[in-house]
């Protein structure tokens, strides 16, 4: 982070952007220079992982786009982040969750949150071959989602000043609606659910699951207790939908 040359912002939020809420849809084309592999990384790009049962998965990049303060939500120039896909190769599994409202689902795809001055690398590293997370999951019947927020290294905006309440307030949920928008989209062309499940809202009833680490444990905990992975049910505006099908908070790496 502190390497010569390093930018003291992040490019593209070196002017102030026009009012209102950064873009809300991942992009799938990222910029070119969104995720830079720092020299003294081996890796210089994210690998294809193999599964135990043989299978190849390649990655795929989102960028995304999110405020760069809570101090000031609403002036403040936005900060590019990653989201990194490896994708399910059998269907994927979708569920029933009425249980906690009125037409939910849960569908069994996980996003991966590192910690602090770290990348999602760590998720998938070479050296454990089939045996790194993002493998072993997959391998499990999981869709794997990685998010490089504001404090990963591969990112520029890890030169800015932020904090956790930045993350807890902006990275993650914006992460989250990211996953569920994609899946969404994904599971209304397949025609994978019934027809009466294949509505516009279905980006809002779907609920993911989390695993975090170390500062992005503490972050998540506080996106949660905040009420910022909470939205309004699409169908009864009364009751609140909780993003999260299940969490896990790691201050060790299990793996």
């Amino acid at each position: 982070d502190y390497a010569p040359g390093l930018p003291k912002t992040e490019p593209t939020t070196s002017s102030p952007a026009p009012g209102g809420p950064p873009p809300p849809h991942p992009n799938p084309d990222p910029d070119p220079d969104l995720l830079t592999f720092y020299a003294a990384c081996s890796l210089k790009a994210f690998p294809t992982i193999r599964t135990h049962g043989d299978v190849e998965v390649q990655p795929r990049i989102y960028q995304l786009a999110v405020h760069d303060s809570v101090r000031a939500p609403q002036t403040d120039k936005p900060v590019r982040l990653a989201l990194v896909r490896y994708r399910q190769p059998q269907p994927l599994q979708v569920l029933d969750d009425t249980r906690h409202g009125e037409g939910l689902k849960k569908a069994k795809a996980i996003l991966l949150i590192n910690g602090f001055a770290q990348s999602t690398l760590t998720f998938v590293a070479p050296e454990l071959g089939k045996d790194c997370l993002a493998a072993r999951l997959l391998h499990e019947g999981w869709d794997v989602w990685m998010l490089e927020y504001r404090v990963s290294p591969l990112l520029a905006a890890s030169a800015r000043f932020s904090t956790m309440d930045d993350i807890a307030a902006f990275d993650i949920p914006t992460g989250v609606d990211a996953v569920c928008e994609v899946l969404a989209k994904e599971l209304i062309e397949s025609g994978h659910l019934p027809p009466e499940d294949r509505t516009d809202d279905l980006a809002r009833r779907l609920r993911i699951f989390c695993f975090s680490h170390c500062v992005g444990s503490a972050s998540l905990a506080m996106s949660l207790a905040e009420g910022f992975l909470q939205i309004e049910h699409p169908r009864n505006r009364r009751e609140k939908i909780d993003r999260l099908a299940g969490v896990s908070f790691s201050q060790f790496l299990p793996y």
